[in-house]
């Protein structure tokens, strides 16, 4: 796999527009599921990644996920292959794959579509790891999709679309209610500011104060103290 990529890097022959890959259960095998095989898997990951974002630069890539197993139907040479060390390799791929830039969000999809599939129809399969053809067909299906809709643009394809850009109207009432709401802001702080300076003080020196003072009336219990 790495070879192919580092071909496709290299300009030497004519890049695919989809490239669609994955790993693991084959890993998790031959290696009867130890814990270097997994350290191996994620220094090969880790040496991949590049090609796979500079490839995905021109090129749509789609790193797909495994997709569990049915351990109760699993063969004997396949018992290593259970659905913890697949979540195992799952994540080593994902967490290096989202991590191999470091300035920007990584260019490399995640296609997770067919182990959520899986997860629902596994119990289908007549062998515990392939998944049924209906599943397949599905996985393709929407694979294409995501693909042929940015192009064709079907009425009823958004969901499959990426999001389009902002309109030109879209942006110029975005800047016409942002500035409405900075403009309320400001006359609302200039509008309290002139009233708290309109405010008339009491004048301590007319007297004002003092007549408060001598007008306070006395209480009955005062007067009869007196």
């Amino acid at each position: 796999m790495k070879q192919c990529i580092k071909l496709w890097t290299e300009d030497v022959v004519s890049k695919p527009h989809v490239i669609v890959a994955g790993a693991a259960t084959w890993s998790i095998k031959i290696h009867n599921g130890s814990e270097e095989a997994l350290s191996q898997y994620k220094m090969n990951i880790t040496s991949i990644a590049p090609l796979l974002e500079k490839l995905a630069k021109t090129s749509d890539v789609y790193w797909v996920l495994q997709d569990p197993v049915y351990e109760d139907l699993l063969s004997e040479n396949r018992k290593m292959i259970t659905n913890e060390k697949i979540d195992a390799y799952n994540e080593a791929a994902v967490s290096i794959l989202n991590s191999s830039t470091r300035t920007s969000k990584s260019n490399v999809k995640m296609f997770s579509v067919s182990k959520l599939i899986a997860q629902e129809t596994i119990m289908e399969s007549l062998d515990g790891l392939h998944l049924p053809e209906s599943s397949r067909e599905t996985s393709a299906m929407i694979l294409m999709n995501v693909y042929c809709n940015k192009i064709l643009k079907p009425v009823d394809g958004s969901c499959c679309q990426p999001r389009p850009p902002l309109t030109l109207i879209q942006k110029l009432a975005a800047c016409f209610f942002t500035l409405s709401i900075i403009g309320y802001l400001i006359f609302y702080v200039i509008h309290r500011n002139a009233h708290r300076k309109n405010k008339p003080c009491p004048d301590l020196e007319s007297g004002e104060e003092k007549k408060n003072i001598i007008n306070t009336p006395v209480s009955s219990l005062e007067i009869l103290l007196q």
